[in-house]
């Protein structure tokens, strides 16, 4: 690759449109990302070109910022695009395929096959679209439409599904004893806990990865919906209870549990810069 951040900066300076080979470029440079974002901030076609941005200055503003990030997050946030896609879908899908390898249910034999493969197919598919969505280069940012499509789907798919008729009735019958441990609300809790807990790891790395540090709602929204498609997946391979009411309550919810989770974090967070304001006032 040919491509350099100067070639950027003489483009941005003469307002060229970026070919194909830039393009590839800035899926692979954070440098020239951040230069992309920052100066789509300006309106440039409505200043004179006496005001226009100084680009040189802009490059070497980004780099030395980039040079004060250090840490694990900030290396996430500097990888490729691709390298992060990459990083998020796995993270997001290691959990079902360990629960696949490891631990299936015993039952999964007897799982009508072509409502196995809709579920799993549908699962990730919205993984990969709300993956990309999550984290699209600053430079190429997602439609709103786009976003809210993935939001909708994300949360709504897991309630259908959980909805739907059980998938077969067990051969044989275990009868239940007459107890707490055996309530309907007790092993909804069980598998809330349990999806919840697996999918919190690719909730925070999506944050993690997050160029513009997960600001906005709906880029949360769209986290938690994500973790709860993960976490449904999990529970699909683990749990054999196909009763609509523990679906509804113990899996299709995980989703639910993660937005309260990143909602309470981000109204906390939100609110500790204002206590500090007021401290040093």
């Amino acid at each position: 690759m040919n491509w350099t951040c100067d070639e950027t900066r003489r483009h941005l300076l003469r307002q060229d449109e970026l070919s194909e080979e830039a393009l590839e470029h800035l899926t692979q440079c954070a440098v020239c990302q951040e230069m992309m974002e920052l100066s789509t901030i300006t309106d440039l076609d409505s200043i004179s070109n006496d005001a226009a941005i100084d680009v040189a200055n802009l490059l070497s503003h980004t780099r030395l910022e980039l040079s004060r990030e250090q840490g694990l997050l900030a290396w996430l946030r500097s990888r490729s695009t691709p390298l992060r896609l990459c990083l998020g879908v796995g993270v997001a899908l290691l959990p079902a395929m360990a629960q696949l390898v490891f631990a299936r249910r015993y039952d999964l034999s007897d799982y009508p096959l072509p409502r196995l493969f809709l579920v799993v197919a549908t699962y990730l598919v919205i993984v990969a679209f709300s993956s990309n969505t999550l984290l699209s280069p600053l430079y190429r940012p997602q439609s709103p439409t786009a976003l809210r499509s993935a939001v909708g789907l994300a949360f709504i798919v897991p309630f259908v599904f959980a909805a739907m008729a059980p998938a077969h009735v067990p051969a044989t019958v275990v009868p239940v004893p007459a107890d707490v441990h055996h309530a309907l609300l007790y092993q909804a809790w069980i598998c809330l806990r349990y999806g919840t807990l697996l999918s919190l790891p690719a909730v925070l790395l999506f944050v993690a990865m997050d160029r513009q540090l997960a600001r906005g709602r709906f880029f949360l929204t769209l986290t938690a919906c994500t973790g709860g498609i993960a976490g449904n997946f999990v529970l699909l391979l683990h749990c054999s209870n196909e009763q609509p009411a523990h679906q509804l309550l113990g899996h299709a919810t995980v989703g639910l549990a993660l937005l309260a989770g990143t909602g309470t974090v981000a109204m906390l967070a939100r609110k500790r810069p204002r206590n500090a304001s007021r401290g040093s006032d």
